[in-house]
């Protein structure tokens, strides 16, 4: 896929592509998860559920966790 090279207008919003928006929900997802163990807290994840990790993506995430622990990391 080519970059998008389009000027932007100032007066138009922007919506990024399905890929880039995938992958902020997924980095969000993460901050959430890594707020939400410093301070000990599990509401930080449900409370951002609209821009994070919903339910079933929480649910995904355990699951690969639980089939992959001897070569999955976060860091």
């Amino acid at each position: 896929m080519a970059p998008d090279d389009e000027p932007s207008l100032e007066v138009v919003e922007q919506i990024p592509p399905f890929e880039r928006r995938v992958i902020q929900r997924l980095a969000r997802g993460f901050q959430n998860i890594h707020e939400a163990e410093l301070a000990d807290d599990s509401s930080i994840i449900t409370s951002n559920f609209a821009s994070g990790f919903n339910a079933n993506m929480c649910e995904a995430l355990a699951d690969l966790i639980e089939k992959t622990t001897d070569r999955l990391k976060f860091e």
